[in-house]
């Protein structure tokens, strides 16, 4: 009845399950007879493959300093889902000093990530354009200040006549006017750039080892989405001080 699949795997029986409750099934889709042989974690063989080799170096190290280890990683169930869990596993010694078993529970727990990166995006993400929020793009100004080394781009931009937009074509026009300037801006930049909206209409932009050249080449893209948007748009005219 526990929520979790607990294991036994023998270090003596080239590394053989001796062990499994009825979690394994609930949890991967595969029964004792039909999961591949993972090695001392029962669950290697199908963890993902960028996590194998973490797995096994955690659980191997455990086993040879005598003690329990605790990891998290991801598998992929039987059909092909991916589910993230967290294994807490220790090894049994015998009575001449060497390791018997190793003994652990695994716990499934995709939903409570899934919940805590929802949480983790709301709280750092604007609710509108899915840019960075201000509080993050302070706290990562924080950061950057803190360094000693390096340079930091930081470009600070506004939308011109949004006031204007929402009073005489409504809210709803504004802020496609938001959505679409965030777009742009945002696919003007490198995917280690800090894209984020810090105001009604402002937007800043935190560009890390980068030169004045490259500063200025992102400028420049950001002009020309901007013209592009306008030519396929001339309904609504969009304008950005930069």
């Amino acid at each position: 009845n526990l929520p979790g699949i607990v294991y036994r795997v023998s270090l003596r029986d080239n590394t053989r399950v001796r062990f499994f409750n009825k979690m394994l099934e609930t949890v991967t889709g595969y029964n004792p007879d039909n999961l591949p042989p993972g090695g001392p974690s029962p669950l290697g063989k199908i963890a993902l493959p960028a996590d194998r080799a973490k797995v096994a170096a955690a659980l191997n190290s455990a086993i040879a300093e005598a003690r329990p280890v605790e990891l998290e990683y991801g598998v992929i169930a039987r059909g092909g889902s991916i589910r993230t869990v967290v294994e807490r596993a220790r090894p049994v010694i015998g009575d001449d000093g060497q390791p018997l078993y190793v003994e652990g529970v695994i716990m499934d727990i995709t939903a409570q990530k899934a919940v805590q990166e929802k949480l983790l995006f709301i709280s750092t993400r604007d609710g509108l354009t899915s840019l960075y929020n201000r509080a993050y793009f302070e706290a990562e100004l924080d950061r950057y200040d803190e360094m000693s080394d390096g340079s930091v781009g930081i470009i600070v931009s506004d939308i011109n006549g949004l006031k204007l937009v929402n009073d005489a074509m409504g809210h709803l026009v504004g802020d496609n006017i938001l959505v679409a300037a965030a777009k742009i801006i945002r696919n003007s930049f490198r995917r280690e750039d800090v894209v984020a909206r810090i105001g009604g209409d402002e937007f800043a932009i935190l560009m890390p080892n980068a030169t004045l050249s490259v500063v200025e080449a992102a400028c420049h893209r950001v002009r020309s989405g901007i013209e592009e948007y306008n030519r396929i748009r001339p309904e609504v005219h969009l304008s950005l001080s930069i």
